[in-house]
């Protein structure tokens, strides 16, 4: 069974994508915030993480990436930033903290 992990503060869009992504062969975990996604990521190993880059808390999504991609258990989850940041310069700073994809 595929696991994917949503890390996003806003509930709409989890459920939401929650909604489009379940499989019988899928299993949907859910964060609300950065510390939240890391601990959930560290325990469940994830396949996919789709991760908000703009959350409150103190821990962005950048953050997030970074810590992930830097311990050995979830190096190779496969992570996509979300956000409504348009800007060139924010793809790049999202794919240097670790993303592997960005969406807009």
């Amino acid at each position: 069974m595929k696991k994917i992990l949503i890390v996003d503060d806003q509930p709409e869009i989890s459920r939401l994508l929650e909604i489009i992504l379940r499989r019988e062969d899928r299993q949907i975990l859910q964060a609300e915030n950065g510390r939240e996604g890391i601990d959930m990521a560290r325990l469940n190993q994830p396949d996919l993480i789709l991760l908000d880059i703009m959350m409150p808390g103190g821990m962005d999504g950048h953050e997030v990436a970074r810590t992930l991609k830097a311990a050995p258990e979830t190096a190779g989850c496969t992570i996509i930033a979300m956000t409504a940041k348009v800007r060139e310069q924010d793809r790049i700073e999202a794919l240097e903290a670790g993303a592997d994809e960005y969406i807009r």
